[in-house]
């Protein structure tokens, strides 16, 4: 049985100004990230061409394995990458503007050619730095980056392995313990228990061990003799280590950088600590309400270290188009990549929307994120994250009066339901003018036509006075 898994070669640029050509790239390592799905694969193939950033190049040592040098700067790590583990480097702005960001819009600027496009995801001007800008940053701090292959090996669609483990009472291999337990019902198959192997190299059933003893194939990079678990993981980027301690392998850690829990005496990695549980407390699934241990694949969601979901429950979210927000607390679950790119989005439209001002209609609501009640015209975006991640609360509709004080920024005096949100946003239809140009445009020619009518009832009102005083007179 073979399954697919993630290869990635790690380069430098020899020139830090020059593009992330093939020429341009010095090979230093390879490692191997891992297996992957189907559904995965047919993904990945689509941005095999991308490269990807992984540590400064400081970083790099060559007595040290690719987990080590990455995991070894917890506290600088969080300069270059978000909670999501998403790149944040090359954003252009750390704080989000909406005034430039409507000033870009407008300008040829987004529009300029970049020679990184197609090789590195950093290339929309909107929201990135520029060629330039990002290749004088490469030059002061050069970066590891990774470029990506996928291969084929022995293992199954949930780990790489040199042998398949043999239950006793189904008398027949399988790819994994979890294979097993997903296909037969009636018992579980514990990797302690295991006794026999069938090497995946020439198909043949013995004891238990890291090397085959018929044609000496390799079954495993490390192997436990206590949980007896084989797993061909690459210690350069997925180590394992047997705890004295808490007497448990484990994956995705080394010894020296572990800490133990005070509470339930278990080890667990530093950049693993919101997702450690201890075995004497109960965490349930946000979503199904069911157990979350440490056997089960889960997620803690980075709005809260107490929001944990099963993978299987998030990937349920995704299908239904919900998987962007909380459950619980309904707050954006965006990366700050996909947050400055759909902050540009909604920017871009307000730019060039096409503002309806004959309704008088104002409209209520509240941002999920910032918890902010807001007031707009004709689109849901909160001012203070510019996202639109909210709840429609109301609709007010203004009168003539109201609405011109609301449209020139002057505080409306009457007494109107939401009256101090309604006058907020008065206030930055002038702060965030260059956003909302159509407005002001529109708002422009919408009073100047109220005062035309004003001036031609001045005027018709005169003639009639003076009509009926002529005819008084005869």
């Amino acid at each position: 049985m073979q399954t697919d898994y993630l290869s990635v070669r790690l380069f430098r640029l020899k020139d830090p100004m020059q593009p992330f050509d093939k020429s341009n790239r010095e090979y230093m390592r390879e490692v191997s990230f891992g297996t992957i799905s189907p559904q995965e694969v047919e993904s990945y193939k689509s941005c095999l061409n991308i490269v990807e950033p992984l540590f400064p190049l400081s970083w790099w040592n060559d007595k040290q394995t690719y987990f080590e040098m990455k995991y070894s700067h917890t506290t600088e790590y969080k300069e270059y990458f978000d909670a999501t583990d998403t790149c944040i480097r090359y954003l252009k702005h750390k704080t989000f503007d909406p005034i430039n960001a409507a000033l870009q819009c407008k300008s040829t600027q987004a529009q300029s050619k970049d020679l990184d496009k197609g090789q590195i995801e950093f290339t929309d001007a909107n929201v990135f730095l520029n060629y330039n800008e990002r290749h004088a940053l490469e030059l002061s701090d050069p970066f590891v980056y990774g470029e990506y292959t996928i291969k084929k090996d022995f293992g199954c669609q949930h780990h790489l392995r040199g042998a398949q483990p043999y239950c006793d009472i189904c008398q027949k291999s399988f790819g994994c313990d979890i294979c097993h337990n997903d296909e037969v019902l009636d018992h579980e198959l514990n990797w302690k228990d295991v006794k026999k192997v069938v090497c995946c190299n020439c198909n043949k059933l013995q004891d238990i061990n890291h090397k085959c003893k018929y044609c000496w194939f390799k079954m495993s990079n490390s192997f436990c003799h206590v949980c007896k678990e084989i797993i061909t993981l690459d210690p350069e980027t997925e180590p394992c280590y047997h705890c004295q301690k808490c007497n448990k392998c484990h994956r995705n850690a080394i010894e020296k950088l572990c800490i133990t829990c005070p509470e339930c005496n278990e080890c667990y990695a530093p950049k693993n600590a919101n997702d450690h549980i201890c075995s004497n407390q109960e965490v349930n699934c946000i979503v199904c309400q069911g157990q979350i241990t440490h056997n089960t694949d889960f997620v803690t969601l980075i709005c809260s270290e107490k929001h944990k979901i099963h993978e299987s429950c998030l990937q349920q979210l995704y299908n239904n188009n919900q998987g962007h927000s909380c459950p619980v607390c309904r707050k954006s679950l965006l990366d700050s990549l996909t947050t400055q790119k759909q902050q540009m989005t909604v920017v871009e439209f307000i730019v060039n929307q096409k503002p309806d001002l004959s309704s008088h209609k104002v409209n209520i609501f509240k941002c999920k994120d910032c918890n902010i009640l807001q007031a707009d015209l004709n689109y849901f975006c909160c001012r203070h994250c510019w996202l639109q991640n909210v709840d429609e609360i109301a609709d007010v509709v203004l009168t003539s009066k109201q609405f011109k004080c609301l449209l020139q920024g002057q505080k409306i005096e009457d007494n109107v339901q939401y009256q101090k949100e309604i006058n907020q946003f008065g206030e930055d239809l002038q702060t965030y003018k260059e956003v909302f140009s159509p407005i002001h445009s529109k708002a422009s020619r919408f009073l100047n036509i109220e005062l035309k009518h004003g001036v031609w009832i001045m005027i018709w009102l005169c003639a009639i006075a003076y009509a009926l005083q002529y005819i008084s007179k005869r």
